[in-house]
């Protein structure tokens, strides 16, 4: 069974988790320090504020603030007992109606105000605590809220696809989430990306005669074949291992697709190459043929250049290929990685040592 969803359901579910932790230890810290630091407080405005009310609004009013009226007087400015009265307030406000609920509210509020005028510490607590509250209503919120909620067996398949949304996702926030995951659990992003990946390259036909361009087909499964969703690749990637990787697909993909495209490529050779250099870190003697040899070959399943050369060189597209989604993303194959790009570029032997480490990891090999 694929454990990768539970595992960044839960990773997201700890996020929050510990922010409201976070909150709770420090919020607690600083009502410890305003009681350590209390003083008595005036409450000569509140009960006068609510002899008022219970005047002016009737029974009902005076039925449910006239037992707080009496507590508070008996409470004689003590800055415990008070903040007790007070939550015990807000509590029986919420299930009032009409005049008894927004009178009760009120008075609490008035009290709520005594006591912070009192103790200026007490007030930067509550500060604190609401600008938390709302950091932390803000977080649940997100995608991170939504994903920590998942139960259903169904909707653990869609993690993938709800991070990388570009309709409800932007760069800016999916580099705020990476760096949650990657603080709380590093494995738990790369299966993430592995993850989206695997989906996208998993739905490439296993006849791919069925595409008429298969390198751009491929590029299209692997970057989402839109700008919006490429930039969210690139940038759930950006600082990892995988960056580099994916850099070498995206060029090479690109070249591959442009070089089956009717006529002359949209840029000369030279420029193209140059590119390549740049963004690789790979020194190029030819370009646009040669890419187009490499993937050619590897996504048609055509590997008549390798063959003899790699055992199983006949062996399913599919597997093969979505095998690479785990060699992308995977820390543990950047010394493969980095020897597959140091190989002469879109030489037989770089094909044959991307093939075989699709296959490794199709074989369970490596």
């Amino acid at each position: 069974a694929n454990t990768a969803p539970d595992r960044i359901i839960n990773t997201a579910a700890n996020i929050i988790s510990k922010r409201k932790e976070a909150k709770r230890v420090t919020s607690t810290a600083a009502y410890n320090k305003a009681e350590a630091e209390a003083v008595p407080v005036d409450t000569t405005n509140v009960l006068a504020r609510i002899k008022e009310n219970s005047n002016l609004y009737g029974e009902g009013v005076a039925d449910a603030l006239q037992p707080f009226m009496k507590r508070i007087s008996k409470a004689n400015g003590d800055y415990l007992r008070l903040k007790a009265i007070k939550q015990e307030m807000e509590t029986v406000a919420k299930t009032l109606s009409d005049d008894p609920g927004i009178q009760m509210k009120g008075a609490s509020m008035d009290l709520r105000e005594a006591i912070e005028k009192a103790s200026p510490t007490y007030k930067q607590a509550n500060a604190y605590y609401a600008k938390e509250a709302e950091a932390v209503k803000a977080l649940e919120n997100t995608v991170l809220g939504r994903l920590s909620k998942v139960t259903k067996e169904a909707d653990k398949q869609k993690v993938f696809a709800d991070i990388f949304n570009p309709s409800k996702m932007t760069p800016k926030q999916l580099k705020e989430i990476k760096n949650e995951f990657i603080k709380n659990d590093p494995g738990a992003w790369e299966d993430l990306v592995r993850g989206h990946l695997t989906n996208s390259i998993g739905k490439l036909s296993e006849d791919s005669k069925t595409f008429a361009n298969t390198p751009m087909e491929l590029h299209k499964l692997v970057f989402g074949g839109n700008r919006k969703s490429a930039n969210l690749l690139r940038e759930a990637v950006r600082g990892t291992p995988a960056a580099k990787t994916l850099e070498f697909i995206d060029v090479a993909l690109s070249r591959a697709g442009s070089g089956r495209l009717k006529g002359s490529p949209t840029q000369p050779k030279q420029e193209a190459q140059k590119e390549i250099e740049r963004r690789t870190g790979n020194v190029v003697t030819k370009a646009g043929g040669a890419i187009l040899q490499l993937f050619k070959n590897l996504v048609t399943g055509n590997f008549t250049a390798i063959k003899g050369q790699v055992p199983g060189a006949e062996g399913r597209l599919k597997n093969v290929t979505v095998g690479l989604a785990e060699v992308l993303t995977d820390p543990k194959y950047v010394p493969r990685w980095d020897a597959i790009r140091k190989l002469p570029f879109n030489s037989t032997a770089q094909l044959r040592a991307i093939y075989q480490l699709g296959a490794d990891i199709n074989e369970g090999e490596y």
